[in-house]
C-alpha cells in the first residue's frame, strides 16, 4: 500500500563531515531533516594493499535533537578548555534507539577522548577514538609541550554549527522543497502541462509559513536555526 503521509514521506540528508579513527571505525555527521545523524562503522581488517576495510552491515546509525547535541558540545568543550591532563569526564545522551557516549579516561596512562553509540536492542556499541596533535607553545620565554584536542575540536564546532544553524540554509531548503513536492505529487495525481506555478507555490509556502524564500535572503550573520525548524503537517 502507498504511503500517503507526507511527514514519513519527506526524507532529506545533507552530509557534513567523515573523520577516521585508525584501526577501529569511522564516523559520517550528516543533516538529517531537523536532527543531527551520527553513523559508525566498525573496522574489521586490512586488505593485501594493507587499507582499512570497514564492516558497513555492522553500522549503528542514530539522531539527536538540540538537547542532546547542546549535552554533548557543553561536554567537548569542557574537555577542550580543561587544564587537568587527568580530566575523567563522561556523558551518555538517551536517543530514540541508542545511547550517545562521550568519554574523556586514561587507559593504561594515556589519555584519550571517545564517541560512542550502543544500541539499545542488542547492547551493541561501537566507539571511535578522536585524534590529538602536540603542539610545542612558547609562552614568556618559556616553551613547553601542549597535547590538543584538535579532532574533538572539529566535532565541536559540528555540533555549534548545528545549535546556531550555521551551513544548515540550504539543508533545511531541500526539506522544504522536499516537503513541497511531496504534497504537490499527492493533492496534483493528474498529467498537466509544465509551468511555473510549482516556483510560485514553492515560494508562497515559504512566505506563508515564514520559511526563507528565494529572493529574500537572511541578512548577513543571521541563520535559519535547524533546532526549532519544522515542517508543519
Amino acid at each position: 500500500m502507498a504511503n500517503n503521509n507526507p511527514k514519513e514521506r519527506v526524507s532529506v540528508s545533507t552530509q557534513i563531515r567523515t573523520m577516521y579513527c585508525e584501526n577501529t571505525s569511522y564516523m559520517t555527521i550528516t543533516f538529517y531533516n531537523r536532527y543531527l545523524s551520527f553513523r559508525l562503522v566498525p573496522f574489521v581488517s586490512r586488505d593485501q594493499s594493507n587499507r582499512n576495510v570497514y564492516d558497513d552491515t555492522k553500522a549503528i546509525t542514530t539522531t539527536v535533537d538540540l538537547d542532546g547535541a547542546f549535552a554533548l558540545f557543553n561536554a567537548a568543550k569542557n574537555i577542550i578548555e580543561s587544564k587537568d591532563p587527568n580530566l575523567n569526564l563522561r556523558i551518555d545522551v538517551q536517543c530514540r534507539d541508542a545511547v550517545l557516549t562521550l568519554e574523556r579516561s586514561q587507559i593504561q596512562n594515556v589519555t584519550q577522548t571517545t564517541f560512542s553509540i550502543t544500541k539499545q536492542a542488542t547492547n551493541e556499541r561501537i566507539p571511535f577514538t578522536f585524534k590529538t596533535s602536540t603542539m610545542n607553545v612558547t609562552e614568556n620565554g618559556t616553551t613547553r609541550t601542549d597535547i590538543v584536542e584538535s579532532e574533538l575540536g572539529g566535532f565541536a564546532k559540528i555540533l555549534e554549527g548545528y545549535l546556531t544553524g550555521i551551513n544548515a540554509d540550504r539543508h533545511l531548503n531541500k526539506w522544504t522543497d522536499s516537503y513541497v513536492e511531496s504534497v504537490s505529487n499527492q493533492q496534483n495525481s493528474q498529467p498537466r502541462p509544465p509551468n511555473n506555478n510549482r516556483y510560485n507555490n514553492r515560494n508562497n509556502y515559504r512566505k506563508n509559513n515564514n520559511y526563507q524564500n528565494y529572493n529574500n535572503p537572511q541578512p548577513q550573520g543571521q541563520h535559519q536555526n535547524m533546532s526549532d525548524y519544522q515542517v508543519p503537517f
